[in-house]
């Protein structure tokens, strides 16, 4: 087997010129490689296979020109997404299980009602038709308008009179006072457009219970499209009142 020669002895023309190895220096180091594995391998073979190595290292280096950094490759296939997998995944499982007890919190919770279905009206009795209400004119700054007015006691459904009633918006005049101290209000209703259920209602004006006793003004509720048809008082069994109704522009 031929001996590797060391750099220095070759000839000088042998040598390689800057930045470039001779060519039959990695034949040498394929002998040097081939020699350390050896069993009769010398501490010299093993620094001459280094040094060689090194200068063929450092002539590469020297010959091409530095590139761009390559991005740093990941480790093993896969690992990265699927720590990215992972990490998804866990934060969908709080999302998950927040929701879950937030879920279980409202489930807890009672039912709560609008107050203008139970707590506005308690104490209220069930609504009953009205007596026939009387026609009587109220003064408006001077201008007579025609109004019906009725007498009644407890909660009671009055049919409105609509022969004065503006069809398309207008103004409800309710005056509404009572016998005792027991707080009453009105609401005022008409049927529920498009609606196939004949008795189904909607209410375009109302003024919650307050304390009416004795003589008190008026108020007047402003309401668009058709005019309501039916105007509802609710009061506590046995409480009397009356309520004068009209229509204005």
């Amino acid at each position: 087997m031929r001996e590797p020669r060391s750099a220095a002895a070759r000839p000088a023309a042998a040598r390689p010129a800057q930045g470039r190895p001779a060519p039959d220096e990695a034949e040498d180091l394929d002998a040097l490689r081939r020699r350390i594995y050896r069993p009769d391998a010398t501490e010299a073979d093993r620094r001459a296979y280094g040094a060689l190595l090194a200068r063929l290292d450092e002539a590469a280096m020297t010959e091409a020109p530095p590139g761009p950094v390559p991005d740093p490759v990941p480790g093993p296939a896969g690992r990265p997404a699927r720590r990215v997998v992972i990490a998804a995944a866990g934060v969908a499982v709080v999302v998950l299980l927040v929701g879950a007890v937030l879920t279980a919190r409202e489930a807890a919770r009672p039912p709560t009602t609008a107050p203008s279905a139970v707590s506005m009206w308690a104490g209220a009795a069930a609504p009953t038709p009205a007596s026939i209400p009387a026609s009587v004119s109220l003064d408006r700054g001077g201008v007579r308008i025609a109004a019906q007015r009725t007498l009644g006691g407890g909660s009671a459904i009055l049919p409105l009179r609509l022969d004065t009633a503006p069809t398309d918006g207008g103004r409800l005049l309710v005056r509404l006072t009572s016998s005792d101290p027991s707080p009453i209000g009105w609401l005022a209703e008409r049927p529920r457009p498009g609606s196939h259920d004949a008795g189904a209602v909607q209410v375009v004006a109302t003024d919650p219970p307050a304390l009416r006793q004795g003589r008190a003004g008026p108020t007047i509720a402003r309401w668009s499209g058709p005019p309501p048809t039916q105007l509802v008082v609710r009061a506590p069994e046995g409480t009397g009142w009356s309520i004068t109704v009209a229509f204005m522009r």
